[in-house]
């Protein structure tokens, strides 16, 4: 169930050490989003004020489900490596349409090579040969 907290769900999803008032679910967030801290409170202080225990309930569970951040810092002090993050996987665009056509295209191109090579041997005298070998 918590295979994908030691990895940081694949997008590099933690809980803050720095940015913390609480246990960094907040500080997390924003330093996976690129928001600025202050904004991604005020939403949690909004969604507790407008759904009241429920906010609460899902602090709580992401305090649970995410792993704190170990320190690792680039050569600026307070920078993270760039990893993906949120954003980088639900906005990441695949090839074009072309180039997925092109694609496509090469990959037909290998199989219908590969189908004329086994058509060949099954029509072959080799394979005739082969048949009656295992029979015996």
């Amino acid at each position: 169930m918590f295979e994908g907290k030691r990895n940081g769900y694949d997008i590099n999803l933690y809980r803050s050490p720095d940015n913390n008032w609480i246990a960094g679910v907040c500080g997390g967030i924003a330093e996976n989003t690129g928001w600025p801290i202050w904004l991604v409170r005020l939403v949690a202080l909004m969604l507790f004020s407008i759904t009241g225990m429920f906010a609460v309930l899902t602090y709580f569970v992401a305090v649970i489900m995410l792993k704190k951040r170990t320190v690792s810092f680039d050569a600026q002090p307070g920078a993270y490596r760039r990893q993906p993050n949120l954003k980088d996987a639900v906005f990441t665009y695949n090839d074009t349409p072309g180039q997925q056509a092109k694609e496509l295209h090469q990959r037909m191109k290998t199989l219908d090579h590969r189908l004329q090579k086994m058509e060949t041997y099954v029509t072959s005298r080799r394979f005739q040969f082969d048949q009656e070998m295992k029979r015996s």
